[in-house]
């Protein structure tokens, strides 16, 4: 698994306004995350459009919700090439240099669901 930690040189992120949504999304070739906790930025590491290959657990310390900004092109197009074709470690570079986040190897337990076997069930009329 990976833990998320403040970097060296500590975060850069603007605290966000309490009574703002969250929210994340594609902007140009950014990913926008407004009044994002790292709990929940930690969360969303594994899916898209990251998908970073392990569990990733908060250990920054930071609470509350945060704005910012994570620029992987200069535009959707391009982004979208770039997620395609991305080699291991990339998102961890980018939140490291753009967020002032690191991701940390390490081991522990994590809980796993295993579905043996999914059966469709009668559906009565």
């Amino acid at each position: 698994m990976y833990e998320l930690e403040i970097g060296k040189n500590g975060p850069k992120l603007s605290r966000a306004k309490e009574s703002e949504e969250s929210s994340v999304g594609p902007k140009g070739g950014e990913v926008v995350y407004r009044n994002i906790s790292m709990e929940d930025f930690a969360r969303r590491l594994p899916g898209f459009p990251f998908r970073i290959d392990r569990p990733v657990i908060d250990r920054s310390g930071l609470k509350g919700g945060y704005d910012f900004r994570i620029r992987i092109a200069d535009s959707m197009m391009e982004m979208k090439t770039s997620m395609e074709h991305a080699e291991e470690g990339f998102a961890s570079g980018l939140i490291q240099s753009q967020l002032g986040l690191k991701l940390r190897a390490t081991k522990d337990l994590v809980n796993v669901l295993v579905v043996d076997t999914a059966l469709r069930l009668p559906v009565e009329n």
